[in-house]
């Protein structure tokens, strides 16, 4: 009676590890798979952004000489969290893309400005979490249009009420730490923009 207890025991252990067994790799193979897929996406994003980047440069592309066209056109920096993509051209313009922190999540930016005039001529929101209604209106086009041309020799200033000062735009009620979370970025990645141009 005792062995067959044990040959039961062993048999419920063996059972036991084998599941344990299927059921991680089972999990380490949907790992694989999700990441491959979340890579897949990370690099079409990347090839998107490349594109408008081009386009924004106006440097004439097509789908099979995009790579070279791009590192023809394009001088890549890096600083902490921003990566600036200057122009090999006439043009005297950057894009850049910058995260942050806001009040609840990571804010991705675009933007691109013109070095010459000191002015922003694009400016998007790439991805955030913020509060819908609140600071997730940094995505609306109100907001995002205050900065196209905007004067930023002095910087950028996100202000509840605007004095005419050269740079400062409209802050969204009710969303002040998102807005500082915005114009903290800005301003760092200008920052850069001025001392790599130098």
């Amino acid at each position: 009676m005792k062995v067959t207890k044990e040959k039961k025991g062993m048999k419920e252990e063996l059972q036991m590890s084998v599941f344990l067994l299927v059921m991680a790799t089972l999990c380490t193979l949907l790992l694989a798979f999700g990441n491959s897929l979340y890579q897949k996406a990370l690099a079409e994003r990347e090839k998107e952004l490349r594109m408008d980047i081009l386009r924004t440069f106006q440097v004439p592309f097509t789908e099979e000489t995009f790579f070279s066209d791009f590192n023809n056109a394009v001088e890549i920096e890096k600083d902490k969290r921003t990566t600036y993509y200057f122009s090999r051209g006439e043009s005297r313009q950057v894009a850049i893309i910058t995260a942050g922190s806001g009040l609840w999540s990571e804010i991705d930016i675009f933007l691109v400005v013109d070095i010459g005039a000191m002015e922003i001529q694009e400016l998007r929101v790439l991805s955030h979490g913020e509060t819908p209604g609140l600071g997730g209106r940094i995505e609306e086009d109100w907001f995002l249009d205050q900065f196209i041309d905007l004067d930023i020799s002095d910087g950028v200033k996100i202000v509840m009420e605007r004095t005419n000062v050269p740079g400062e735009v409209d802050a969204i009620s009710g969303a002040t730490r998102t807005s500082n979370a915005v114009m903290i970025m800005l301003n760092k990645a200008l920052d850069g923009v001025a001392s790599m141009s130098q």
